[in-house]
């Protein structure tokens, strides 16, 4: 199979803006959460997201196609600064731990490139669909209207490599009502019985991503 894709696939990642004149020079990092259709195309090893109603690319995650990558290997590009280097603007910083806790990423094949922009990688071979469908652990949440307004406490799944609440940014059932902020909550109420707890919250505020 050459095209392999995973949806409703939602990414933290802090991008790099160019300076403008006003600025010292320096690009200004951007967090943002990217989402849409993760697509691999394993002949070219490309990976791309792409928005699902377009079909246009949000975000290319890859490099270049390389002849030398084995099988289910990309060349991630990914910066651990998300910063200007040597005058180069990187698109994306936190791909790698991203992917990596939606079990996407399933080895940190060989490690960073010479030019310290990307990372080989092994890709699950079905981009981790099978193994988030599979995996049984939720955590409750507490969604607010954009006026602050309480509306309801829901559980969603947990990505399968999550360690702390604010990786439910990356569930498959993250939503707001409204762009209102959504809350991880400590402990799950006693009506969701299959819910973990935390230990400790975290806050999705108002009006980001």
């Amino acid at each position: 199979m050459t095209i392999i894709s995973r949806e409703n696939v939602r990414l933290p990642l802090h991008t790099v803006v160019s300076p403008d004149e006003s600025t010292t020079g320096r690009g200004q990092v951007v967090h943002r959460t990217y989402a849409g259709t993760l697509v691999w195309n394993t002949r070219n090893c490309t990976l791309e997201l792409v928005d699902p109603q377009s079909q246009g690319v949000i975000l290319r995650l890859s490099g270049n196609n390389d002849t030398q990558l084995d099988h289910n290997e990309i060349r991630l590009m990914d910066v651990a600064y998300p910063d200007r280097i040597e005058g180069i603007h990187p698109k994306v910083s936190g791909a790698y731990s991203a992917l990596r806790t939606l079990g996407i990423i399933i080895n940190q094949s060989r490690g960073e490139t010479t030019d310290g922009l990307s990372t080989i990688v092994e890709l699950s071979a079905d981009l981790g669909v099978a193994a988030q469908e599979a995996f049984t652990r939720t955590a409750s949440v507490t969604l607010f209207k954009d006026s602050g307004k309480y509306y309801t406490q829901e559980t969603w799944k947990v990505p399968v490599n999550a360690v702390v609440p604010s990786d439910m940014s990356m569930s498959p059932d993250f939503r707001r009502i409204s762009g209102g902020t959504v809350l991880v909550d400590t402990d799950a109420p006693a009506e969701f019985t299959n819910a973990e707890n935390w230990g400790f919250p975290h806050l999705f505020p108002f009006g980001s991503r």
